[in-house]
């Protein structure tokens, strides 16, 4: 994880996997109390990305996402007010530097599944989280 003063800038998946996991960071202990148990929505954490312009405002729709909801790549293209751009929150995840604490995995193909994830352990990951967060059944009604 890489701090300016009390924002992440970033974190790797490495950093919160439970048999890497030594830090006394309080920050830390939050992101992996909610991949155990999809609880605390992490949003009061204080972030600095360095992003396009569209990609910032993508990221921060993402962290208004509820836990046990998800949404299309689409339908936050057209939130953002920018419908066809469908592919560019799909980029906008693939490069989100602080998974976990900005929600990309809950943003998910229309066309069903799970689609892509960029941190280490890919869709097998993004399934577990979204399990565990109660959204997994809204996608496999679809």
């Amino acid at each position: 994880m890489t701090l300016r003063g009390d924002q992440i800038t970033s974190i790797k998946f490495s950093d919160i996997r439970p048999d890497k996991y030594h830090s006394d960071h309080p920050i830390l202990h939050r992101i992996m109390e909610h991949i155990s148990t999809g609880k605390d929505d992490l949003r009061d954490i204080s972030l600095v990305v360095n992003v396009s312009p569209f990609a910032d405002e993508a990221l921060k729709a993402m962290r208004d996402i509820p836990i046990g909801r998800t949404i299309t790549y689409g339908d936050l293209a057209q939130k953002l007010g920018r419908p066809g751009a469908a592919r560019a929150v799909g980029s906008a995840c693939a490069k989100n530097p602080i998974p976990i604490v900005i929600p990309c995995h809950r943003v998910v193909p229309a066309r069903g599944g799970l689609g892509n994830y960029s941190a280490v352990g890919g869709s097998a990951v993004k399934r577990k989280l979204l399990r565990r967060e109660g959204a997994l059944n809204n996608i496999e009604k679809r």
